[in-house]
């Protein structure tokens, strides 16, 4: 767990849950979460899941980005949700840099 820990260094990792077809796969995420602190020492976070979304399907045929093609969908919004999740989380891990720092 040490040496992990020792070779991330201060790199950030986030994991969020994709194609999530099941109740409890959106599970899976929360218990990595966990899993990662409790026996490798690393914080992780967790942006969520992204539930199982045929128009993901459909946006790889017409090679286009699920965001653009189907920005309504329940996947898209899952991802911007993810999105969120992520700045605010690294906007939290700046300022902890910065109040470490001065």
């Amino acid at each position: 767990g040490d040496t992990l820990k020792e070779l991330l260094g201060k790199t950030s990792i986030s994991l969020i849950m994709n194609q999530a077809k099941r109740p409890g796969d959106k599970d899976v995420g929360a218990s990595m979460k966990t899993a990662c602190e409790r026996y490798f020492g690393i914080e992780v976070g967790h942006l969520g899941s992204i539930g199982y979304d045929d128009s993901a399907v459909d946006s790889v045929r017409c090679r286009r980005p699920l965001v653009v093609h189907y920005r309504d969908s329940a996947a898209s919004m899952a991802i911007e949700v993810g999105f969120q999740k992520l700045m605010r989380r690294e906007k939290r891990m700046q300022m902890k840099e910065a109040s470490f720092r001065g």
